[in-house]
């Protein structure tokens, strides 16, 4: 079997099935772009026939010999490890924003079983589906001579869209075995603590995201804020991303960015918190730790983001994640 693991938030799952087949099953697992996914899966010493990772290299879609550069690459690649697999069963969690997947998957898909697995995908509920404009069609063009996909091109925050169902694919909902959580710990001990702790799950600005003029200023004071009133600032970086350099100087224990927020055991942590972050619903929804969303407190490029990101959590934390309203309630909670 092949497991194509796109983003952090599908560790859990890849382990689960790991965890399901590994004595009935040749595994191989792919990791779509994020370097720090590799480095963790690799750390783990699983009993794999091969964990490959595939990154994206084409930076822009404006210069045509990039995308033919592009194209030979991606199709050198798909000769070297998937051509010759057949009779194998597939699995990936995502439609939305991967076209290097969807690109092996098309080919994987004449003769082999592909599942999959949604657990994530439901967000693209939360945004208005648009119609087909000039500029998407180019794009929509520009995706297809680089991949011979059919994408669908309806929700601007997430395209393209794998139109799935035309390539045979079949849809489950995945399940989680929780004790991989336990099995795959990463335990961070802190020295010279001082109590409160606090988990905070920190970025860059992301500029397709967040106003960049305010994002890391906020995210500074949110930090100073919290040692100020006498917390020990405990910061992950994101998977991608990493840490912003501003704040470096100023926390207490940074945690190894290639390090899945599921993963971590950290004792005596009173409260977690971050912006957007999935992480934020699993420690809310597998833990007593208070997890409070900072949504409210930054400035987004879009005026609905915040909402949109605020349904996002709350769906997929079944209301457990809390949110402070500004940031005076941010203060006075942490005092408190």
């Amino acid at each position: 079997m092949i497991v194509f693991c796109q983003a952090p938030a599908d560790i859990p799952y890849v382990l689960s099935l790991y965890e399901k087949y590994k004595n009935e099953e040749i595994i191989s697992i792919v990791v779509i772009n994020v370097e720090n996914v590799f480095k963790f899966i690799k750390s783990l010493n699983l009993d794999l026939d091969s964990l490959v990772f595939i990154p994206y290299a084409l930076k822009s879609f404006k210069s045509p010999l990039d995308i033919i550069r592009e194209r030979k690459r991606i199709i050198k690649l798909n000769k070297k490890y998937f051509d010759s697999i057949a009779d194998t069963n597939v699995y990936f969690f995502s439609r939305f924003e991967d076209w290097l997947t969807s690109f092996f998957l098309k080919g994987l898909s004449k003769r082999n079983k592909i599942y999959y697995l949604d657990h994530y995908d439901f967000s693209s509920e939360f945004f208005e589906k648009k119609k087909l404009t000039f500029k998407l069609s180019i794009y929509k063009l520009i995706y297809f001579l680089l991949t011979g996909v059919d994408f669908k091109l309806e929700i601007i925050e997430k395209i393209p869209e794998l139109n799935y169902g035309k390539y045979k694919i079949e849809r489950r909902v995945p399940q989680v075995n929780n004790e991989v959580f336990q099995k795959y710990q990463y335990e961070i001990d802190i020295l010279q603590k001082i109590e409160p702790i606090v988990l905070f799950f920190v970025m860059p600005c992301e500029p397709t995201i967040y106003n960049c003029e305010s994002h890391d200023e906020i995210q500074l004071s949110i930090v100073e804020s919290f040692k100020k009133n006498n917390w020990t600032v405990v910061i992950k970086g994101h998977p991608r991303l990493g840490v912003p350099e501003n704040i470096m100087n100023v926390v207490d224990v940074e945690i190894p960015s290639y390090i899945p927020a599921e993963f971590l055991q950290i004792k005596d942590v009173k409260m977690c918190v971050g912006i957007i972050t999935t992480a934020l619903a699993h420690f809310a929804t597998s833990s007593d730790i208070k997890t409070y969303s900072l949504v409210n407190l930054f400035q987004f490029r879009k005026n609905t983001s915040s909402k949109l990101y605020t349904d996002y959590l709350s769906e997929a934390s079944n209301n457990q994640v809390k949110f402070f309203q500004s940031f005076n309630d941010f203060e006075n909670n942490i005092k408190n």
